[in-house]
């Protein structure tokens, strides 16, 4: 699970640099967008990981140890490799969300990424603290109405409004 674990950073951070503008794009956003996602429903949980603790303990509670992986026995120095993947996948992200729509789509998300992976560690008790489950509504939020305008948009890209037969 550990590898697993390791390969979606590795898929995210090499993306964007090894493939040319095209329809799997898309798809990346999409991934990207809904791995931010998931962890604010799952108090900054990994879905990977919220599994395998629930597995081995059937009432944990989303969040509850949130900063203990599976893989920080397993890798000396997890915290600046977090950071510095953390920062490759956010570039990688920018190039693949400006070649596709507008630099406004890519920084707004950015920001979203940074201020909640970067956050996260500054909070305790992710499962009861009221301050950490406002700042995770606040973002999911604003991801929401995120998606929503950028789905608007590329939806326009794609159908222009020209191109939509008037209704008489």
């Amino acid at each position: 699970m550990v590898y697993f674990h390791l390969l979606i950073p590795i898929g995210l951070s090499t993306y964007g640099f090894m493939f040319n503008l095209n329809k799997f794009d898309y798809f990346y956003i999409l991934f990207v967008f809904t791995l931010l996602f998931h962890w604010t429903l799952l108090n900054s949980e990994c879905m990977i990981t919220y599994f395998k603790k629930k597995k081995k303990d059937p009432l944990y509670i989303a969040g509850k140890d949130a900063l203990n992986t599976d893989f920080k026995d397993k890798c000396k120095g997890v915290k600046a490799i977090t950071f510095m993947v953390n920062a490759v996948i956010s570039t990688n992200t920018y190039i693949v969300i400006t070649r596709n729509d507008s630099k406004w789509f890519a920084i707004s998300f950015i920001l979203f990424y940074f201020s909640y992976f970067y956050s996260v560690p500054f909070f305790t008790n992710h499962h009861i603290n009221p301050t950490f489950h406002q700042f995770q509504n606040g973002i999911k939020y604003l991801l929401i109405v995120w998606a929503s305008i950028f789905t608007y948009h590329t939806y326009q890209k794609i159908y222009p409004v020209d191109c939509v037969p008037l209704l008489e």
